[in-house]
């Protein structure tokens, strides 16, 4: 499942970097390899989807208790948004940040397979706690910021660029 989920990933960080290039000029090389890999990553989200419905009905409740289970419901709901707004015209300022969320999590869901293996598992287990154990501290730092952003934003409201 690694290998697999490595190339989806693969392909979708190849698709995300090429969604702004598809213009009315472009060369039709161009866009048929860039409407291949839509329809590649289209048919992997559909195989995921697919594996996660097969484990919501044979394990309910383990699978409504594991956090990986939401992130693989985030990612494949993401990544159809992705598809969605990349097909729309007129949704295109929203797709960029839309793609760049949904990259950095599918990249955090390959921390899930590196568990599995004895020489990654130990790391892999030692993050997750290092997070657990920060969290409050986290919440914090981000109040924090926010009011730190918030102020600086209002601060630099009606200034013109240099």
């Amino acid at each position: 499942m690694l290998f697999f989920f490595t190339v989806y990933t693969m392909f979708f960080v190849s698709y995300v970097d090429n969604v702004p290039s598809v213009k009315k000029d472009t060369p039709i090389t161009e866009i048929l390899g860039y409407y291949a890999l839509l329809v590649i990553q289209f048919a992997m989200v559909g195989y995921f989807i697919l594996i996660e419905i097969q484990q919501f009905f044979r394990d309910k409740l383990e699978y409504i208790s594991s956090f990986w289970n939401y992130t693989d419901l985030l990612i494949n709901s993401m990544c159809l948004m992705v598809f969605i707004l990349d097909l729309m015209e007129d949704k295109q300022k929203l797709l960029r940040p839309v793609a760049s969320g949904t990259l950095i999590i599918v990249w955090v869901k390959l921390f899930y397979y590196l568990r599995a293996y004895d020489s990654t598992s130990q790391l892999i287990r030692m993050i997750i706690e290092t997070v657990k154990d920060i969290r409050y501290f986290l919440f914090v730092l981000l109040i924090g910021i926010i009011g730190f952003a918030g102020g600086f934003y209002i601060l630099q409201y009606g200034l013109s660029s240099l």
